[in-house]
């Protein structure tokens, strides 16, 4: 019955004595071992002839061998991570159990039963490609959400730049009709070049000056001041402040000078909205290439923590 048994698993089996040597091998590790019959394998070191190279080429000295220091101790072992060799010189990689063999209560030797899991491991790295190229839709589809904000503010800054320019270069023409000598054009660009100052005024507040300077444009000749009022409040501007620019200009100039200056803020604005929409997609790019360490030495002290949460504002579509 136990041989019987023996014959029909399809797990190999084989027994060794306290020498190592082989007592009996059942079909099936006959057959994974390429063996033509049982005389192959009966009587010989079976570590020498199957277990006598590590999966990295290295000799494997028998001293090592987890088979026989497992039953020379009297105990079970479960190995999945080493290989078994064939006797024409190839190998699979194998999972093989160990039992010592008891007569009488004295220690004989082992049984050892392998199979070969080179299929399991082949569906495992399909499994982990799988999971990898499923990462690698995540972050992609993440990366594309997260660059297509600053790119497209990018894109439209930059048309809107196109037209600004025509604007601006019209307006500059018109101004330098006027005469202005250099000390008025200097004053002009002084306000151009002043940055905004930070407001604590309320939205309500910066609506009323916004409609005085509407009026004050209205009152010194600029068309549809309404539509520039509002950059004029975003530049920090007040009719205080555009006063002293009339004062400076002749008055025929005012209504242009006022255009140009506008026109040079948005222009301002926009640079800067191109510069901030390319910072961020640099960033992003940067913070990319970190999570993927492309072109980065094989070993290298990284911050985990910052990998993952890198990996998390990626990868989430």
């Amino acid at each position: 019955m136990v041989h019987a048994l023996l014959n029909a698993t399809g797990q190999g089996i084989y027994g060794v004595d306290m020498d190592g040597n082989c007592t009996f091998a059942n079909p099936s590790c006959l057959s994974m071992l390429g063996c033509q019959n049982d005389e192959d394998l009966l009587g010989g070191n079976m570590h020498e002839l199957i277990h006598h190279t590590r999966p990295s080429g290295e000799p494997y000295p028998v001293e090592d061998c987890h088979i026989y220091q497992a039953f020379r101790e009297q105990e079970g072992i479960h190995i999945s991570d080493e290989i078994v060799w064939r006797l024409d010189g190839t190998s699979f990689p194998a999972e093989y159990w160990s039992h010592p063999i008891m007569l009488d209560g004295e220690l004989a030797g082992c049984v050892v039963a392998f199979v070969d899991i080179s299929e399991r491991i082949r569906v495992e790295e399909e499994l982990r490609q799988s999971e990898k190229l499923s990462a690698l839709g995540k972050l992609s589809a993440g990366l594309a959400h997260e660059l297509n904000n600053p790119a497209a503010a990018a894109q439209r800054a930059a048309a809107q730049m196109s037209d600004h320019l025509a604007d601006l270069e019209s307006h500059a023409i018109r101004v330098s009709q006027y005469g202005l000598t250099r000390q008025q054009w200097d004053r002009l660009r002084e306000h151009q070049e002043d940055e905004p100052a930070s407001s604590a005024k309320s939205a309500l507040d910066l609506a009323d000056v916004e409609d005085a300077i509407s009026r004050w444009l209205a009152d010194h000749g600029v068309d549809d001041g309404w539509k520039v009022a509002p950059g004029l409040v975003a530049a920090g501007m007040d009719e205080a402040a555009l006063d002293a620019l009339a004062s400076n200009l002749p008055d025929e100039s005012v209504a242009d000078a006022v255009a140009w200056l506008c026109c040079s803020r948005s222009v301002k604005d926009l640079i800067g909205t191109v510069e901030m929409s390319t910072h961020s997609i640099s960033e992003l790019v940067a913070a990319v290439k970190q999570y993927s360490y492309m072109d980065r030495a094989p070993e290298q002290e990284i911050d985990v923590h910052d990998g993952i949460r890198e990996h998390a504002s990626y990868s989430q579509p």
